[in-house]
């Protein structure tokens, strides 16, 4: 349901999770949440277009935020460990194996910018 919600979601409306405080970053952005979502955007990057048809840049930046949260609430929504790195490393490489991933386009410009950031995010 939460990655259902996420893709369907506009660019805009994602990036307003970056300024989630307290219990609702907790909510929004526990580990076994961030890895659902990071198996998500493996998963569809197999069927990558190269564009943001199919929810790929919602996803990475529901990540980015995620990691960006974390960060500067690590007590509130707490620690990510290797389940989540698991789970990152293989939204990565998923997208990055897409040979639309590549395409020169702004179309895949945004979604490769988000997932170039989420790389740094992630510490990959």
């Amino acid at each position: 349901e939460l990655v259902r919600f996420i893709k369907g979601s506009t660019a805009d409306c994602v990036n307003t999770l970056f300024s989630l405080t307290g219990n609702n970053a907790k909510l929004a952005f526990r580990e076994a949440q961030m890895a659902s979502v990071a198996y998500a955007l493996r998963d569809n990057a197999a069927s990558y277009p190269g564009d943001g048809s199919t929810g790929t840049p919602q996803l990475v930046l529901y990540l980015r935020a995620g990691y960006y949260v974390q960060w500067y609430n690590p007590d509130v929504v707490g620690p990510y460990g290797p389940t989540l790195q698991t789970a990152i490393r293989s939204g990565l490489d998923g997208f990055f194996a897409s040979p639309r991933s590549r395409d020169v386009t702004d179309a895949n410009g945004d979604a490769l910018s988000e997932a170039v950031i989420l790389i740094d995010s992630a510490q990959e």
